[in-house]
């Protein structure tokens, strides 16, 4: 069995998965609307829309590593 000194990379995050934006104390509802790639120095980096938060931008890019998973995504289409 070989070790791999590098890190694997987390489970991709993907569009329409519901996460929580971690704040000191608090969170953001959210859901992810766009897969930015591996661009911040090897992190994933997402855009994503608030859900009812009047005080927040409607959208912005972050790390997926602030984000918790609320709901992932699915690929059934509603009927």
């Amino acid at each position: 069995m070989s070790s791999n000194p590098r890190k694997s990379r987390p489970q991709k995050l993907r569009v329409g998965t519901r996460v929580r934006y971690r704040l000191p104390g608090s969170f953001l509802e959210a859901v992810v609307i766009e897969d930015r790639g591996f661009i911040r120095r090897g992190e994933q980096v997402v855009r994503v829309r608030t859900i009812n938060e009047p005080d927040f931008p409607d959208e912005f890019d972050t790390p997926v590593r602030l984000l918790d998973v609320v709901e992932p995504a699915t690929d059934e289409l509603a009927a």
